[in-house]
């Protein structure tokens, strides 16, 4: 089994570029990453967080607007966006799992992993709202289904930050996860 599950979302709504989808396509080609490019699905996403195989799971989305990479410290337990998923579906508050908790955390020490990427001069936040689209939707989902150590980051529009600082902070993520939660 590969060490790290990595995941990034295709392209959706108005924007013509994910980075995240160019990340998982760079880092995919080491030995220890499982890496799978998420269709923006509800259903999908949902599926996938559940199957992937690893030892430790990093998923990755885009929030355009942010300036910085964004640690998601929670999942919550809803449905809501003002546009569709790329299936065409609308959530407008529904529960992802009606016997769920309202919000999940996540067990990955993010205030380490922060101070790591901030001491490389790259902007990062810990962030408790990851939205309530599919980036959320593929968090709570991996959360609530498995044990393994799970984060969510999102990382700002490619024209919001250099493509150099995201590979990088993936880099430090990516060498974090094996330090802290994969076996020799």
């Amino acid at each position: 089994m590969k060490k790290i599950a990595l995941t990034g979302f295709t392209v959706f709504s108005s924007h013509s570029m994910n980075p995240t989808e160019l990340l998982v396509k760079k880092f995919s080609t080491l030995e220890d990453i499982n890496g799978e490019v998420v269709p923006v699905s509800y259903k999908e996403s949902a599926k996938i967080a559940r199957e992937i195989e690893g030892e430790a799971l990093l998923m990755m989305g885009l929030a355009a607007g942010r300036k910085e990479i964004s640690l998601e410290r929670f999942a919550w337990n809803e449905r809501k966006a003002s546009i569709p998923d790329n299936d065409g579906v609308l959530c407008n508050g529904e529960k992802i799992d009606e016997e769920g908790e309202e919000r999940l955390e996540t067990t990955v020490d993010i205030i380490e992993l922060e101070k790591r990427i901030k001491d490389q001069g790259i902007p990062v936040k810990i962030s408790t709202d990851p939205g309530r689209y599919v980036c959320n939707n593929i968090y709570y989902t991996a959360l609530s289904s498995s044990k393994r150590p799970s984060l969510f980051v999102h990382f700002p529009l490619l024209e919001d930050m250099d493509k150099t600082k995201e590979e990088k902070a993936l880099e430090i993520i990516l060498d974090f996860f094996r330090e802290s939660y994969c076996s020799e």
